[in-house]
């Protein structure tokens, strides 16, 4: 039973508790599973004003350091070899098994606090914990005050950063009204917060708003008695169709497709648009580095040799450049030069109108020939580029 009461509660070391404030939540409630499967009850001790409190699942913001070596202090004094005494030690080494050496070096460092003094001299888990949740969280005014801040006017960037998942949204939540109370604060309720923030969530139906808006009605009614619970289970309830079908969307957010596309088509803007660089812009810019190009790449293949070679490692490709720089061995595909894709955008406005006639099909650059597919799509591309960005300029308008 010592063996068992002692095992870490983690399979795979790197879960094991750093100090870490996020991972503190998790920690005790993982010491908490393995209280109830060994029945320890020494959790439970007097704070300051006398009160009963638990370590770890009530208000450990109220019991002080001073408080848990009173209670250790009182559980060895009475006899080393009790059953209350063997699980403090039970606990204490159970913690050992679930930080990192990391921890347990910055712990070590607190040992006056869980090493009760002579004539007693033995290492206390209640002790060790309630070190172990004073190193994890700042227990200060102003950390309280920054959680509170997040209930009150944070939720809006909580709701944002979870993409409107409602139910991953209430477990942020969830999290720091405990963390709150952990530290003897009452959040209060922050009802009218959710309201606001659930009303900001829309599927394309717009229901669950309708029905947000519904519950608040019946609220101020008074047909249903409603607190910040009670909302959080009936919007997670009412959201998991939506989510299912991936329509629970913030409001006023842009539609995933069409950020796709103006992704796509800031891309193929990047790629094709070279008018505003002059011949000579290129010119002057390819005798700026000149110097620094090595004698082989500019030395052309001859007649039959083929257009692709490695070198040092590396595929090069012939380009003849199409006015933005010079013929030489490069790193990119032809077909992706942009002067090449410009060669090719301008033959195909030249000849936009005999686009479907094949004897009239436009002549591709001499250093590769593209399909007629290839040219299509270009042109298509082009005048998609044009209509976002003439539909833009109405919506910025």
């Amino acid at each position: 039973m010592c063996d068992r009461s002692a095992k870490s509660l983690f399979v795979d070391a790197k879960d094991a508790f750093d100090l870490k404030s996020d991972g503190l939540m998790n920690f005790l409630d993982a010491i908490n599973r393995r209280g109830r499967e060994c029945g320890w009850q020494i959790f439970t001790m007097n704070n300051t004003a006398g009160d009963p409190k638990d370590l770890l699942t009530e208000h450990h913001g109220d019991l002080a350091i001073d408080n848990a070596i009173a209670q250790a202090t009182a559980v060895f004094t009475i006899h080393p070899l009790a059953r209350t005494a063997q699980e403090d030690g039970q606990l204490f080494a159970c913690i050992n098994n679930l930080m990192t050496q990391g921890a347990i070096d910055v712990l070590n460092l607190r040992q006056d606090k869980f090493l009760l003094p002579a004539p007693i001299n033995e290492y206390s888990g209640i002790c060790f914990l309630r070190v172990i949740i004073a190193e994890a969280q700042v227990d200060a005014r102003a950390t309280t005050d920054l959680l509170l801040g997040q209930l009150t006017s944070g939720l809006p960037d909580i709701m944002a950063k979870e993409g409107g998942n409602i139910r991953a949204f209430n477990q942020q939540v969830l999290s720091i009204v405990r963390r709150v109370e952990s530290r003897g604060t009452d959040p209060g309720s922050i009802l009218p917060q959710l309201l606001r923030v659930y009303t900001s969530v829309d599927d394309k139906n717009g229901k669950f708003a309708r029905h947000i808006e519904n519950l608040n009605n019946n609220y101020i009614d008074g047909t249903i008695n409603l607190d910040d619970s009670v909302l959080m289970t009936k919007a997670e309830a009412k959201c998991e169709e939506p989510v299912e079908d991936d329509q629970c969307k913030i409001a006023n957010q842009k539609d995933d497709a069409i950020v796709a596309l103006q992704t796509q088509v800031e891309a193929l803007s990047t790629e094709l648009t070279t008018k505003k660089k002059s011949n000579e812009g290129g010119r002057s810019s390819e005798k700026g580095t000149a110097k620094k190009v090595p004698d082989w790449m500019n030395k052309a293949p001859k007649s039959g040799e083929s257009k692709t070679k490695t070198k040092d490692g590396k595929t090069c490709h012939w380009c003849d450049g199409y006015g933005v720089h010079k013929p030489r061995w490069v790193i990119h595909k032809v077909e992706k030069c942009r002067g090449y894709i410009k060669r090719l955008q301008e033959l195909w406005e030249n000849n936009a109108n005999s686009c479907g006639d094949d004897e009239d099909e436009p002549e591709a650059p001499a250093s590769e020939s593209p399909s007629r597919e290839t040219q299509r799509r270009v042109g298509w591309l082009t005048a998609m580029l044009a209509q976002v960005q003439r539909s833009a300029g109405t919506d910025s308008e």
